[in-house]
């Protein structure tokens, strides 16, 4: 090493320390304003120790936020075995997954920042330390009562905390957060307004501290893409028949309630059209995950007689790279109907669909050209005849899959209905 390279050196390691005592010695009342981005987590002055080793020993305080959290997919992100399927993370020899299966603590690699991979106790997942622990103190988002003095975590607070730059290191990796943020849930002093925490960690009843004052608590259960309840207030599908008396720009106008009319309009003789739509999410559906699909199936039901085979008529899905079914072929471009061919029955039927884009904020960015899922308030509508298999019903069921190697029975049904021919 030359003499020029040993001053850079020592010159960046003195900066590095300056900044360090710096951080360590900051005042702890006056924490950085909500929202900033690059803001650092009050520290407490002294060398008072963090006593704590082990989320467990958060329990003897917070025995329901505990459970809440030992309940949860968070607790059990380094030993799913979904995530670990060779198709997916390779049994996480694809390293780009670990950071956010057992994360370092957030603050402390930075503040909305991406994460890092810790080397110890890698079996609590997504632990209590990953986002409550800055150096030597435990952050809470609230106001502190007479026992935190005492306590063994040395509580701060730091209102901050509950942002939504918290969970965007790991969850935004897909864009959730750009997907919310252009949602009609993210425009503050709206009646609407809803970030993470409301829907994925909701106020629950009882005190989240042991004696604390506070009736209620945010939920640690992180309801989300495991919750049946959510899952199926996540979106919709309908569907209305369409024949002779009925054009498409009509049936389209009576389903969805909006106005949409083709470049050359369409009459059906047994024809049905189908709206799927994002209703309930604040970002897309499936959400950003990677290996996330929903996938919409149809079969017929004749008066008479057996069922037809269930099809799958189309998927909502980010498709890793090296996927080529399903591939969006809209790239994010609305009012193009295009038509595909559906093996249905021995029979080769076309199948049209169209984007419908969302009320709010229509125009939003592509993030990933090939992504079929659906914007929040987005639907895709679907039409095609229906074969002359006599009087009978067409059935229409919507699942969402937590990968998109899953059967139908492993699934869960979000959304049915059916049309009467």
């Amino acid at each position: 090493m030359n003499t020029a390279t040993r001053f850079i050196a020592v010159g960046a390691l003195l900066a590095l320390g300056v900044w360090a005592i710096f951080i360590v010695n900051e005042d702890v009342s006056v924490a950085p304003p909500v929202g900033k981005r690059w803001g650092t987590p009050p520290q407490v002055k002294g060398d008072k120790p963090l006593l704590l080793k082990s989320s467990k020993q958060c329990a003897e305080c917070h025995p329901a936020i505990y459970n809440e959290w030992k309940s949860s997919h968070h607790e059990f992100a380094w030993l799913n075995p979904e995530p670990r399927r060779k198709e997916l993370s390779n049994n996480f020899r694809n390293k780009d997954c670990i950071p956010c299966h057992a994360p370092r603590p957030l603050l402390e690699v930075g503040f909305g920042e991406r994460p890092l991979e810790r080397e110890t106790r890698r079996e609590d997942g997504v632990n209590c330390f990953t986002c409550h622990r800055s150096g030597q103190v435990v952050i809470a988002a609230n106001d502190l009562g007479p026992g935190a003095a005492n306590a063994p975590c040395n509580p701060v607070t730091w209102k901050a905390i509950a942002e939504v730059k918290l969970c965007s290191p790991c969850h935004d990796q897909h864009k959730v957060e750009q997907d919310w943020q252009r949602s009609r849930y993210a425009v503050k002093g709206s009646a609407e307004y809803k970030d993470c925490n409301d829907c994925h960690m909701p106020v629950t009843g009882g005190p989240g501290t042991v004696g604390g004052a506070r009736r209620t608590h945010r939920g640690h259960g992180f309801k989300g893409g495991h919750d049946e309840a959510i899952l199926r207030s996540a979106g919709i599908v309908r569907a209305i028949r369409l024949d002779n008396a009925l054009t498409l720009a009509a049936a389209v106008e009576k389903l969805t309630g909006r106005d949409w009319r083709p470049a050359k309009e369409l009459n059906l003789e047994r024809g049905v059209l189908i709206e799927v739509k994002n209703t309930g999410t604040g970002h897309n559906l499936p959400s950003d995950e990677r290996h996330r699909a929903v996938d919409l199936y149809v079969r017929f039901k004749p008066s008479i007689g057996k069922a037809t085979e269930e099809v799958r008529l189309t998927r909502f899905r980010n498709p890793y790279r090296d996927e080529y079914e399903n591939r969006n072929p809209f790239k994010d471009k609305p009012d193009i109907v295009l038509t595909n061919q559906m093996s249905w029955a021995e029979s080769e039927i076309p199948v049209s669909q169209v984007r419908l884009l969302p009320d709010f904020n229509p125009n939003r960015k592509v993030y990933y050209p090939e992504s079929t899922q659906l914007h929040a308030g987005e639907s895709r509508l679907l039409w095609f005849e229906v074969p002359d298999w006599g009087r009978g019903t067409l059935e229409l069921r919507l699942f969402y899959k937590l990968q998109p190697f899953l059967s139908n029975e492993d699934a869960v049904q979000i959304a049915e209905t059916r049309v009467a021919f």
